[in-house]
């Protein structure tokens, strides 16, 4: 039933602390309470939701560096080095490339993370456009919150510069449980069909997983309905 589809858990990252992110109110957010474990490790909670899901791929987003903070540098080499089967998503709020370059960089090196660049973060469009060129395989995440793109470096208006992948990241349906955004998701894959499309916020439960598959969506990123337990997922069922 979802076998071509990719539910990716979610690592929210701040002060050194797994959180629940709701809604992009990042000043609200507070550590995680999951029903799954009662651990506060990074790394084992980051196992527990790759095998909850079977999927291969994490997506980690360092809130600190976001808000552009000092990067939660260990802690993201850690998971990274640790979970070196896995492809690692990592938003770190790269303004430029070489925001990516200079973390990757410091530590010995890990070909499984890749940069997931954000319009919310990007500098400007020259250097989404580099980023993108330098990183083919990078990710891109349309951000929007209030119905408003977080779109400073006007990458959301050109789609011909956009990778073979973006994200669609609705801040205000993140951990909101009021259902996905499904008619951003028919938009988009309606006028750029051969990207794939990942959503980001308000799934709940199968019913949901089974809606953004048939708008489209190559797959989802995933927090707080595994940890309240809503979704029984198995993407072989």
């Amino acid at each position: 039933m979802f076998n071509n589809f990719d539910l990716i858990p979610v690592i929210d990252l701040l002060g050194g602390q797994v959180v629940h992110a709701q809604r992009g109110e990042r000043e609200k957010y507070k550590p995680l309470n999951s029903i799954l474990t009662d651990s506060a490790s990074p790394v084992s909670i980051a196992r527990l939701l790759l095998k909850k899901t079977k999927s291969n791929t994490l997506y980690v987003a360092d809130l600190d560096a976001i808000q552009k903070r000092l990067p939660q540098k260990n802690a993201i080499l850690n998971i990274a080095s640790v979970l070196i089967g896995t492809e690692f998503w990592l938003d770190g709020g790269f303004a430029t490339f070489e925001n990516f370059t200079h973390l990757i960089n410091s530590g010995k090196k890990l070909p499984n993370v890749c940069p997931v660049f954000s319009s919310e973060s990007l500098l400007s469009l020259e250097s989404a456009i580099e980023s993108l060129e330098i990183f083919p395989e990078s990710i891109l995440s349309l951000d929007k919150k209030n119905n408003t793109f977080l779109n400073d470096s006007q990458i959301c208006d050109y789609p011909k510069f956009w990778p073979k992948r973006i994200i669609l990241m609705n801040l205000d349906k993140v951990g909101s449980e009021n259902g996905p955004d499904i008619e951003w998701i028919l938009k988009m894959k309606s006028e750029n069909p051969s990207i794939k499309i990942y959503g980001a916020g308000g799934i709940r439960n199968n019913g949901d997983v089974l809606r953004v598959l048939k708008a489209g969506a190559s797959g989802w990123l995933c927090a707080s309905a595994l940890h309240l337990g809503l979704i029984d997922y198995d993407k072989n069922g």
